[in-house]
C-alpha cells in the first residue's frame, strides 16, 4: 500500500482508473449504477485528500447517468458505443507524454500487460480501494 500511495500521490501524475473493475470489486452487492456512484464518490474523496487528479473510465456512453456534472478533481468518462473501457485506457496511456508519470488502476491482466509495456505504472484495484476507503 505504501508504494501504491507513493505512485498515486506523485506530483503531476496522471491516474487512470478502470471504473467498473474497481466498482464491481468494491461494492458487489450493489446495483451497477450504485456501484458506479460509490466508485466516483470514493475517488472524489481520495482526490480531495491527496490533491491528485483522477480519471475514471467506465464502459458505455449509453449508460443511464453517463452524462454527469463536472467535478473538480475527478474526471469521469465513458467509452464510446462498441468500444471497451479497457481500450480507452490503453489509448489514453499511449497518448500521454512519455515524460509524464502515469498510473493505471485495474486488476485486468491484459490491460496491465499492455499499459506496462507502454511505460505506465500500475496499482491493483483492491489496493486502490484499501487506500481510498481508509
Amino acid at each position: 500500500e505504501a508504494a501504491a500511495e507513493h505512485l498515486l500521490r506523485a506530483e503531476g501524475v496522471t491516474v487512470l482508473v478502470d471504473g467498473y473493475n474497481v466498482a464491481k470489486l468494491g461494492w458487489p452487492e450493489l446495483e451497477l449504477a450504485q456501484q458506479r456512484d460509490a466508485t466516483i464518490a470514493c475517488a472524489e474523496a481520495l482526490a480531495r485528500r491527496w490533491g491528485t487528479m483522477l480519471h475514471l473510465v467506465f464502459d458505455g456512453t449509453t449508460v443511464v447517468g453517463a452524462h454527469t456534472t463536472a467535478r473538480r478533481m475527478v474526471r469521469v468518462s465513458y467509452s464510446p458505443e462498441g468500444v471497451l473501457a479497457d481500450d480507452v485506457l490503453r489509448a489514453e496511456v499511449a497518448s500521454i507524454d512519455p515524460d509524464r508519470p502515469v498510473v493505471v488502476v485495474t486488476n485486468d491482466q491484459s490491460v496491465l500487460t499492455d499499459v506496462r509495456s507502454d511505460g505506465a505504472n500500475t496499482v491493483a484495484s483492491d489496493v486502490f480501494l484499501a487506500l481510498a476507503l481508509r
